[in-house]
């Protein structure tokens, strides 16, 4: 009798009190950041909303501190990512055995109950620590798109350090400003889309990195004349000698640099051969549409403003500009480069942790750079002969072309190879490797940090709750970018000091 009580009993067990059994008899050895988040995902499934929220987010609590200290309390990004990719399977298959639906995550159950910190449901979606071609020659992809729309339609060469030493040196124009605008603008939501392209920076990464590494890209890309995008995209897109020099000594400097200061510890990626990953679905399909928005808008501009008056195009000048840096922030997010360890880990060639995905953002950015380039030079007959620079020869050939929207293209011409090109490399190319970031990521990793920080304390506010402290990079961005925008500045007065011009010779008089 006692027995058929005992079992009746057993029988009647609250579904709670099953999984408050089956979450005590969980190893001891599983990891805390799995302990963290079994509680709060079975009060969520048996509680109303309104008090698992409350609950959830204050245990959740312990797996974000653990998460903001990534990389010096537990462990390095690339472990936590196959840590989140353990978890994210487990709890599928003890999902599925306690008959839920198949394919549950716990990325839609968190998602579900906000506000709950984005970081935590896209640990498991980042590229650092991974090689990731998929997303990179999108990215390079979607960069190529916006280098072919700054020459096609305006006429110019996209160079994120040339605008903002235009701005810095007082020259900024009505495009640059813009240009700049539309990236910062556009970093907000691509952050919100991508948070984990905007964070993992520990504190082994420190702010007189950044500094350091700030001033010296700010003076080498000014001295220069050029940076990742204006040399390297644009320039070997169009064959230029002077560009391919640049390039290659600034890639050399940089990975010396890079292994010389202890680059991958500083951004807490072990020394391991980084795992191949493709993008899932929710992070693809949104930039492939991107992708195809941008590549519509830019034929959209070309039709509209090739029979629009003259004044009309003109009016047009900024507004297209801030696409484009739209655009290319966009690019810039999806490949990755927003993360300085994807950078660091690439100039680390002869290690085991080497990423090559930056091969294929640069790939991807010079196929389509190089189409646009060599059409508008009239190398290759894809452009109406309106729109080429130096029309082809025979009856066909006719006056200059113009770019969409602008009197005429406006494509550097200078190939000299001297001192100051090459000291601005080996400069350039030192703050690049001590840091993982140029100008262009610098802009939009800032903004973007920034704006997902903010959008994440509004939410939590909403609901009355303090936010947390965010693993984002725009502390460190903040300080590269102030002290790039300083070595811009005071470049003028090291090209007095260092590189004098050379006084014309005075004719001989005949004796």
């Amino acid at each position: 009798m006692s027995a058929t009580r005992s079992a009746s009993k057993q029988s009647s067990a609250t579904p709670r009190a099953t999984a408050a059994a089956a979450a005590g008899s969980t190893p001891a050895a599983l990891p805390r950041f799995k302990h963290s988040l079994r509680l709060p995902l079975l009060r969520l499934r048996h509680a109303s909303v309104t008090a698992a929220t409350t609950a959830f987010v204050s245990e959740a609590a312990a797996p974000l501190s653990i998460l903001s200290r990534a990389g010096h309390v537990a462990g390095p990004p690339r472990a936590q990512l196959r840590h989140g990719r353990h978890l994210h399977s487990s709890q599928t298959a003890q999902s599925r055995d306690r008959g839920h639906r198949r394919g549950e995550s716990a990325r839609s159950v968190m998602m579900s109950a906000a506000p709950v910190h984005p970081l935590l449901s896209a640990a498991s979606d980042s590229v650092l620590g991974s090689f990731t071609p998929g997303t990179a020659l999108l990215g390079g992809l979607v960069i190529g798109l916006s280098v072919a729309m700054q020459l096609v339609l305006l006429g110019r060469v996209l160079g994120v350090s040339g605008a903002v030493k235009g701005i810095v040196q007082g020259s900024p124009g009505g495009w640059r400003p813009a240009f700049i605008a539309g990236m910062a603008i556009a970093a907000v939501p691509l952050a919100y889309m991508l948070p984990s392209n905007f964070m993992f920076l520990p504190d082994s990464y420190t702010f007189t990195r950044a500094a350091a590494g700030g001033f010296l890209v700010g003076v080498g890309s000014a001295l220069g004349n050029g940076c990742t995008s204006g040399h390297s995209i644009c320039g070997m897109s169009r064959f230029s000698l002077r560009s391919v020099i640049y390039t290659l000594v600034y890639m050399a400097v940089g990975a010396a640099a890079a292994i010389a200061s202890g680059g991958l510890a500083a951004v807490g990626i072990p020394d391991t051969p980084p795992p191949l990953t493709w993008p899932p679905p929710h992070i693809l399909n949104p930039e492939l549409g991107i992708a195809a928005a941008a590549a519509a808008a830019f034929a959209a501009i070309a039709f509209v403003g090739r029979g629009a008056s003259d004044a009309a195009r003109i009016s047009w000048d900024r507004g297209v500009s801030a696409v484009i840096g739209a655009v290319f922030a966009a690019g810039l997010s999806f490949s990755g480069m927003t993360l300085p360890g994807k950078v660091i880990a690439f100039l680390h060639p002869t290690f085991a942790g080497w990423d090559a995905s930056l091969v294929f953002v640069m790939g991807g950015a010079l196929l389509v750079g190089t189409v646009a380039y060599q059409s508008v030079l009239g190398r290759t007959q894809l452009l109406p002969p309106s729109l080429r620079l130096i029309p082809s020869a025979g009856p066909s050939g006719g006056a200059a072309g113009k770019p969409c929207l602008t009197s005429g293209y406006n494509i550097p011409s200078n190939n000299v190879i001297d001192g100051k090109l090459l000291a601005g490399g080996v400069l350039f190319g030192a703050g690049w490797g001590l840091t993982g970031m140029c100008p262009g990521p610098a802009v939009v990793a800032l903004f973007g940090s920034a704006g997902l920080k903010a959008l994440t304390m509004v939410r939590f506010a909403a609901a009355g709750m303090p936010a947390p402290d965010l693993p984002c990079l725009c502390s460190r961005a903040s300080v590269y970018v102030a002290a790039m925008v300083v070595g811009m500045a005071l470049e003028p007065l090291i090209t007095r000091a260092c590189f004098p011009p050379t006084p014309p010779s005075s004719p001989k008089q005949a004796s």
